[in-house]
């Protein structure tokens, strides 16, 4: 009995593991995942490459002046360490719900506000066009994320989502290399599965 109550929490373990990255994230300005903004955020798409780049790279809680100029980057107090340059965005104009699975490369995901904008109280900009930025290349393969459906809290005035764009990932669908899982998770699946195969092998032995 005790046997098999230990292989029975084992299923359990694996189960909770593995559905684990399919509980959606809603992304938010100033949650954990937040790289922060380039303000007003045009030409749309054009410059969001150099944007991000140089955005990855600032200090935090830091603003500077964007390279093509025109524009103000905000860096959030978010500590990502040291991040990975963006090489490729893949831009889809008016997605319907802002939804992204993440695939196996993704580093970043730009959600593109339109003509007016509530900003942080903590920024001078107040209108305007946005253009928020999230980290995500340490959140697990398969989780679905949801960028916010307009620019602020209250769509009454603030513009909807305009365009996602992807950097260093592809749509869901695509095919590329899977990223290797974070550590932990992948050390714990590897217990439990080893953990449940033994029991199992025990069993059959009876």
């Amino acid at each position: 009995m005790k046997l098999k109550n230990t292989i029975l929490a084992a299923i359990v373990a694996v189960g909770f593991a593995v559905n684990a990255s399919a509980i959606p994230i809603n992304l938010a300005v100033n949650d954990s995942y937040y790289l922060r903004a380039i303000n007003d955020g045009n030409p749309p798409g054009s410059n969001e490459l150099p944007w991000v780049n140089q955005l990855k790279g600032m200090a935090i809680n830091t603003s500077v002046a964007s390279i093509p100029a025109g524009e103000t980057l905000y860096r959030s107090g978010n500590n990502f360490g040291t991040l990975n340059s963006a090489t490729l965005g893949v831009k889809t104009d008016n997605p319907a719900k802002g939804n992204y699975v993440v695939a196996g490369t993704s580093l970043y995901l730009l959600g593109k506000y339109g003509n007016f904008t509530i900003f942080p109280a903590t920024t001078p900009p107040s209108s305007g066009q946005i253009s928020h930025v999230w980290y995500i290349g340490a959140i697990s393969v398969g989780t679905e994320l949801r960028l916010p459906g307009f620019s602020g809290a209250n769509p009454t005035n603030n513009d909807p989502l305009s365009h996602d764009t992807i950097f260093n990932g592809t749509r869901p669908g695509d095919t590329e290399n899977p990223r290797v899982p974070e550590g932990g998770a992948g050390v714990m699946l590897l217990g439990v599965a080893l953990l449940s195969l033994g029991a199992f092998r025990r069993l059959l032995r009876r």
